[in-house]
């Protein structure tokens, strides 16, 4: 802009560039209107309003509207704002960082920043990091917010277990302890064959279609009979929908049904309670097509 102190020429400016408040007269920087034009077009403008606008609810919630990041420059008294917080973290759960002490231990709250963005919850109160509920619910956004977790639930067998079910890389973030379970350990084994063709006995394959069926619905990772992958790649369709809707099958299996051909298959994959939300946000895209 050629004059900063222009009414005129920096609202067009912030029109196209939202930042362009940045250049502008400390007095139109007060000015609510194009204040508000830059943070609708720009949130990361609100950083260069003036104080008083970013006290400013309207301001403020326009901005977070646009991009949640942005509450980290509205001023301390609207990050206790619980309206104004849950527009910003339904936008970007990381925002939990910068929201007031009070709303980090807003259960509430902080179940929408996990669904968000798991790795949210190493800012929720010390209190909600026990609480199982929020936790897997990060985990199952972002497998490393095990992390985060209470020492008490990475000690949890029982927690742990579902967490490797959803994610089998949580078991590292897993204690020591739970890392050497042989169970948990052949839960999270990877399946690198998971997409290769493979042999089949030919017992398997003189096998009725009701039996593998019932094979792949009762599959679980101390099954020694039936190879899962025989189930994943069975040339019937029932059989790879049944395994599909198993809830103990690992997540590179799911992966694997995730592709099929069937679109049947691919549906039961996103039935499954286990399915982790990148493959459920995966199929929901195709479905949108």
């Amino acid at each position: 802009m050629k004059d900063n102190k222009d009414r005129d020429e920096v609202l067009a400016a912030v029109k196209k560039d939202g930042w362009a408040l940045e250049y502008a007269d400390e007095s139109l920087k007060k000015d609510k209107e194009i204040v508000m034009v830059a943070v609708k077009q720009n949130a990361g403008a609100l950083q260069e309003a003036d104080e008083s606008l970013k006290k400013d609810r309207e301001i403020v919630m326009a901005a977070v509207k646009q991009d949640g990041r942005a509450l980290s420059y509205a001023d301390e008294s609207l990050k206790k704002d619980r309206e104004i917080v849950m527009v910003a973290l339904k936008q970007a759960g990381y925002a939990l960082m910068v929201v007031s002490a009070s709303l980090q231990k807003d259960k509430e709250i902080v179940m929408v920043a996990v669904k968000q963005d798991g790795r949210a919850l190493g800012y929720a109160d010390e209190s909600l990091k026990k609480d199982k509920e929020i936790v897997m619910a990060a985990v199952k956004q972002h497998v490393s917010a095990l992390q985060e977790a209470d020492e008490s639930l990475r000690k949890d067998r029982e927690f742990v277990l579902a967490a490797v079910k959803q994610d089998s890389d949580a078991l590292e973030y897993a204690s020591e302890e739970l890392q050497n379970d042989p169970e948990l350990k052949e839960i999270a084994k990877p399946y690198p064959d998971a997409l290769e063709p493979v042999d089949l006995p030919d017992w398997y394959e003189d096998a009725e279609v009701e039996d593998k069926v019932e094979w792949a619905d009762e599959w679980e990772p101390k099954n020694d009979g039936v190879n899962i992958n025989w189930l994943a790649g069975d040339v019937e369709r029932d059989v790879r929908e049944a395994l599909a809707l198993n809830k103990n099958i690992p997540i590179p299996i799911l992966e694997k049904l995730a592709k099929d051909e069937v679109w049947l298959v691919r549906s039961a994959v996103s039935r499954n309670p286990n399915t982790p939300k990148a493959i459920l946000d995966a199929l929901e895209l195709e479905l949108d097509q």
